[in-house]
């Protein structure tokens, strides 16, 4: 769940325009290759036996995100399965934070290629995560 979010969040883009594209919006193209094996894991799993139960309440995009921050929260250093949301606990702060809204994006075509490599290291990730997802240069 975590590399399916991260690789779903990475093809966001600032456009010269002023719009934004992509981000957590439950697009993915599975065939490019940069996405090898999360089709197979999601259905290893039964990704979609999960979501169908929630599928009238949230969004896939939601769903992604939550299950997400579910997984984080299971897996934190100092998880107690008794205190899951107690005060100061991660799953707190996730709760806490949290905002549906997100919409599920059908086709996104465009969206392929935006994985860094790491054979081109540092040079893509600046390219993936400074340039798009934390700048607005892209913009100006």
């Amino acid at each position: 769940m975590v590399r399916l979010v991260g690789h779903d969040f990475m093809d966001f883009r600032n456009g010269k325009d002023g719009k934004t594209s992509g981000g957590a919006d439950g697009c993915m193209h599975f065939d490019d290759p940069s996405h090898a094996g999360l089709a197979q894991c999601l259905e290893k799993f039964e990704v979609q036996k999960v979501y169908d139960k929630f599928c009238d309440v949230l969004s896939l995009a939601d769903f992604m995100v939550l299950a997400t921050e579910a997984t984080y929260i299971r897996t934190a250093t100092k998880y107690d399965a008794n205190n899951k949301f107690g005060r100061g606990t991660l799953g707190s702060r996730f709760m806490n934070r949290f905002k549906v809204g997100r919409a599920t994006v059908e086709e996104c075509p465009e969206n392929v290629g935006f994985m860094p490599s790491p054979m081109n290291g540092c040079d893509d990730l600046k390219k993936i995560f400074v340039d798009h997802i934390f700048s607005k240069a892209a913009t100006e």
